[in-house]
């Protein structure tokens, strides 16, 4: 229960120091109210567990009942949200779990100056790819990086030609090749 003069909680000083096996016992026994917890600068003890590849923690935290702001977003830059941190740190079965959860504003989130589908992409995350192409939602397909490379770039790079092809039947050719 106690939060520090940071904001942070000590379920989220768990998380954050990757510190597993503790994180878990406070979730088994119930003891802890702050599962929903939002540190100074916008952590949750999500975001820390998807940060540090805390898998299990993840897993339980999203199954908990009085979980919510699942995609709670920082307030450093590059927009770090559980989905964006679980993006980048491979964890496919964390990002399969919240996707449906999302709303369309959290698919328009940066992270790093990479959309969640470059993310996916690049990190070869292709199941995860192909959920997100399969939402209704605007994936940012035409935004690029720092390197002027966007989503459908990272699908030709890693020669992955399920997704440009599924790229190619979802969008126009030109809004894919808008920076050539």
């Amino acid at each position: 229960h106690i939060i520090s003069s940071t904001g942070t909680s000590a379920l989220q000083l768990l998380c954050y120091n990757s510190m597993s096996e503790e994180a878990l016992t406070i979730l088994d026994q119930n003891v802890d109210n702050s599962i929903n917890s939002v540190s100074n600068l916008g952590y949750t003890p999500l975001s820390f567990a998807c940060g540090n590849k805390l898998n299990q923690v993840a897993l339980k935290l999203l199954a908990h009942p009085k979980i919510s702001n699942i995609n709670q977003e920082t307030t450093e830059h590059n927009c770090k949200t559980p989905f964006g941190l679980s993006c980048n740190e491979n964890m496919l079965n964390i990002a399969m779990i919240i996707l449906p959860k999302l709303l369309a504003s959290d698919l328009y989130k940066v992270y790093n100056k990479k959309t969640y589908l470059m993310l996916a992409i690049n990190n070869c995350v292709h199941k995860l790819a192909n959920a997100i192409l399969n939402t209704s939602f605007d994936c940012n397909i035409e935004i690029s990086d720092d390197n002027n490379k966007t989503a459908f770039d990272y699908a030709c790079d890693n020669n992955n030609n399920e997704l440009y092809m599924k790229m190619i039947d979802t969008y126009s050719i030109e809004k894919l090749t808008k920076n050539y």
